[in-house]
This record gives C-alpha cells, structure tokens and sequence, in this order.
C-alpha cells in the first residue's frame, strides 16, 4: 500500500510539472505578442503625431499651399500659343545696316 500512495503521490507532482512547463512555455509567446502589440501602438501614435504636426504647419502656412495649388494647375493648363515677334522693313534695314558698320570697323582694325 504505501507503494501505492507513493506513486499516486509522483503522479501527482509530474501533473503539477507538466501544467508548470505549460505555463512557462506560453508565456514567452504571450510576452513576445504583447510586445508586438505595443511596438504597433507606439508606430500609430508616431505616425499620428506627424500627421497633426504636418496638419499644423499646413494651418500656419496657408499661401504656401495656395501657391503650390496653383503651380501645380498652372503645370497641368496647356500653354498657350506665343505670338511671333514681327519687325518691320525699316528696322530690319536698319539693324542690317548697323552690323555692315560693325564688320567694317572690325576690317580696319586688323
């Protein structure tokens, strides 16, 4: 009989053992998913915190947005059509005539 309370006592304390491991086991994987968690909540509050922060400074500086929207239109409009620049006869002629000038006085001068 006492071989008997022995064993059922052994059984006992390996049952108590293998709910112990089980517990340690899981608790790492537990530790390791509650760091998870927290790293992702620290990432959202950082990424929030640089979005208000980009709000704020969008909210102080209202004609810099302006000013972009508007290059940024101006970019996408279609340019317009440039007129040709036109001279007339007599300019032309006198343009002609100051250049012969020019090339003359640089003949004398070699």
């Amino acid at each position: 009989m006492a071989t008997d309370s022995v064993l059922t006592l052994i059984d006992a304390e390996i049952a108590r053992l293998k709910q112990a491991r089980s517990l340690l086991a899981h608790a790492g994987k537990v530790a390791t998913k509650i760091i998870a968690i927290k790293t992702r909540i620290k990432e959202r509050k950082t990424r929030l915190a640089a979005a208000k922060a980009v709000a704020k400074v969008a909210a102080r500086k209202p004609a810099k947005a302006a000013v972009k929207a508007a290059v940024k239109a101006a970019r996408k409009a279609p340019a317009k059509a440039r007129k040709p620049r036109v001279l007339s006869p007599e300019a032309r002629r006198r343009i002609a005539d100051a250049q012969r000038r020019h090339w003359a006085a640089q003949k004398t001068k070699v």
